[in-house]
C-alpha cells in the first residue's frame, strides 16, 4: 500500500470518527436531525476508506452507495445490509428524518 494510500485511510478513518463522536453528542442534546447527518457521515467516510483499499474513488454521495454494492457488497465482502444502512442514512440525512 502507498503512503498516499494509508494517509486517505488514516484521515477518512479519522473524520469518521469525528462524525461518530459529534453524532453521540448530538443525540445526547436531543440534535436527532443533526444527529442523524453526522451518522450519515460516520458511514459515508468508512465506506470511501474501503473503497480506496480496492484502489476505487467516486465523486458522488450516490456514486459511493453505487460502488460500494457493486465492489464490496456484491462479491461478499461486506454484508447486504452495510450497503443497505449506507443507502438508508443517506436517505434520512437528505430528508432530515430523525430518531426521536
Amino acid at each position: 500500500m502507498t503512503e498516499e494510500k494509508r494517509a486517505f485511510l488514516h484521515e477518512e478513518m479519522k473524520k469518521a470518527e469525528r462524525s461518530l463522536r459529534a453524532a453521540k453528542t448530538l443525540v445526547k442534546e436531543k440534535l436527532t436531525d443533526d444527529a442523524v447527518s453526522r451518522a450519515y457521515y460516520t458511514v459515508f467516510h468508512s465506506a470511501r476508506a474501503a473503497l480506496k483499499i480496492k484502489g476505487i474513488e467516486t465523486k458522488t454521495h450516490q456514486g459511493l452507495i453505487t460502488q460500494f454494492a457493486l465492489h464490496l457488497v456484491k462479491p461478499g465482502l461486506r454484508e447486504t445490509e452495510d450497503g443497505d444502512i449506507l443507502r438508508q442514512e443517506k436517505e434520512d440525512r437528505e430528508t432530515g428524518e430523525g430518531v426521536e
